[in-house]
């Protein structure tokens, strides 16, 4: 919770303070895209060291890191400065949050992947939902009134301060260490390369439908601002909007194993991308707060209860021996389609119109929908032939 706390609540105040140093809307996107993009040259590489070693070194590197990275956004005194710290920070919450995702396969039984994965994604939730309301208290404590480096240097100080939390559990990870060890190298099978990963059966179906909510996650957070302008919604509004979506999210994941026990994994897994692809594309024709309300509720409760049992496909499909690298596969096809599908689409919206990007986005869940039922109704036929 803590990394998603800090991490959601920095590449905020990364954003104040580009405008700060006289940055402008393209600066400031190359700047979020080198703390998204870069850091996946080593993703890979990182998810073969954790299918290797015990996750609690990279852990605690990945917090430290972060650190660094919001230190040097604090001080930075140039535009290039924030870039290099932007992918300090991509980086270290990378790191961290892959070697967190990996204690699940290394160590939980595997009946209970979904739960653990719940969790996990529950404290992420909680971490994004508390971060931002943070920083809004930050910046009036610390005269939020006068915008630019006034307000996010204060803040920042205090998120990199509250990184280093994470560093008190240490002993608690090496207590696991201790109990369950590592095996040694000499004892690991030969590694999958990556080319068979991505050819395994249900991987390129799961990594879509994982990608396809991350990628509208970031659509919805970024355009529904502009859909409730035109509607004539305060920023209030919309702020609660998102809250409901977050909130829904949230409560899905609560609940996640109670649904398991009365509902087949394969459903659920369709309905993340299905049912909340349908509102997404019925939001340019909603056009009441109340109906919005509801499809916030629709949208964020099956995506909360999606991203956990995408976790839990892909792992469940690759060998034992790789599944932290196939872990890192799904993190990095999820943040190619952030950058990736927000940008084409950002682009398409300047000439059709917002509720265009909404459209598109409920086409793209829906698409990822198809391929993932295909992928599911053969495993099913392979399951029921052997």
């Amino acid at each position: 919770m803590t990394v998603h706390l800090t991490y959601g609540a920095s590449r905020l105040l990364l954003s104040y303070r580009v405008l700060d140093l006289g940055g402008d809307a393209f600066e400031l996107g190359v700047v979020i895209a080198l703390g998204s993009l870069a850091p996946l040259v080593v993703v890979v590489p990182i998810g073969r060291l954790l299918d290797e070693r015990h996750p609690t070194g990279p852990l605690l590197v990945g917090a430290l890191i972060a650190t660094a990275g919001m230190v040097a956004v604090a001080v930075a005194p140039s535009l290039g400065v924030v870039g290099v710290a932007s992918m300090l920070l991509g980086l270290g919450q990378l790191l961290s949050m892959m070697a967190s995702q990996s204690f699940v396969p290394k160590y939980a039984d595997e009946a209970r992947f979904d739960r653990h994965f719940g969790s996990l994604t529950l404290a992420a939730s909680t971490g994004q939902t508390l971060g931002l309301p943070l920083v809004a208290l930050l910046s009036h404590l610390s005269g939020g009134a006068s915008s630019g480096a006034g307000s996010a240097v204060p803040a920042l100080w205090t998120m990199a301060a509250i990184s280093l939390l994470v560093l008190p559990s240490t002993g608690w990870l090496i207590a696991m260490r201790s109990r369950f060890g590592t095996p040694a190298r000499a004892d690991l099978p030969a590694a999958t390369p990556i080319r068979e990963l991505l050819g395994l059966r249900g991987m390129p179906a799961a990594m879509l439908s994982s990608m396809a909510v991350l990628a509208s996650m970031d659509l919805l957070t970024g355009y529904l601002p502009l859909l409730g302008e035109s509607r004539g919604w305060t920023v209030s509004t919309v702020s609660l909007l998102l809250s409901v979506r977050a909130f829904a999210s949230m409560a899905s994941r609560l609940v996640l194993n109670r649904i398991l026990a009365v509902t087949p994994r394969d459903w659920l897994i369709l309905s993340a991308t299905g049912v909340s692809g349908l509102a997404m594309a019925l939001m340019p024709w909603l056009s009441s707060v109340g109906a919005t309300v509801g499809a916030m509720v629709v949208i964020g409760f099956f995506w909360g209860v999606g991203q956990p049992l995408t976790m839990t496909w892909v792992v469940a499909i690759s060998p034992p021996r790789d599944r932290s690298a196939a872990l890192s596969l799904r993190l990095a096809g999820n943040r190619v389609g952030q950058v990736a599908v927000p940008t084409a689409l950002g682009v398409a919206a300047a000439h059709t119109g917002i509720g265009a990007v909404f459209l598109v986005s409920g086409l793209l869940l829906g698409g990822a929908t198809a391929t993932a039922r295909r992928s599911l109704t053969r495993a099913a036929e392979d399951r029921s032939q052997a």
